[in-house]
C-alpha cells in the first residue's frame, strides 16, 4: 500500500558517528539494548526513541550496541520525527512526541552607579 511505501521511504536516517565502527553519543541516556521489545527475535536490529529529541533515535544492532541516528530534515524546516508505533521516521504531525522542554529566561541584573 501507499502508506507502507511511505514508511519505507522515510527511514533514511543519518548516522551521527565518525566512521564505520563508532557509535556516537550525545550525553543522553543510552537504551539498554538487552531489553528487546516483545516480538523482536534475537539477532535482529530494533529501534528505540531518544531521551529528549524527537528527531533522534537509537538503533540496537544485532550485537546489542546502541547507535544514535537522526531522522532526515524536511523542506519546511526541522526534521522528521521518530515514530515509535511504526519504528521509522515520520512526519512530525503523525507523531505524538510526548517530549516537553522547559525554557527559563536568563537572569539579568542591572547595577546603577551615581556620583555626586
Amino acid at each position: 500500500t501507499c502508506a507502507q511505501v511511505l514508511a519505507f521511504v522515510l527511514l533514511l536516517p543519518v548516522c551521527l558517528g565518525e566512521g564505520d565502527s563508532s557509535c556516537p553519543e550525545d550525553g543522553s541516556v543510552k537504551p539498554d539494548c538487552r531489553q528487546r521489545p516483545i516480538g523482536i527475535p534475537a539477532g535482529v536490529a530494533f529501534y528505540m526513541p531518544h531521551q529528549y529529541n524527537c528527531s533522534l533515535f537509537w538503533e540496537c544492532g544485532p550485537d546489542l550496541t546502541p547507535c544514535l541516528f537522526e531522522c532526515p530534515s524536511i523542506a519546511e524546516g526541522g526534521s522528521l520525527y521518530f515514530n515509535t508505533d511504526i519504528s521509522t521516521c515520520d512526519w512530525p504531525w503523525n507523531v505524538d512526541c510526548g517530549i516537553t522542554t522547559t525554557t527559563t529566561a536568563p537572569k539579568t541584573s542591572t547595577t546603577t552607579t551615581t556620583t555626586a
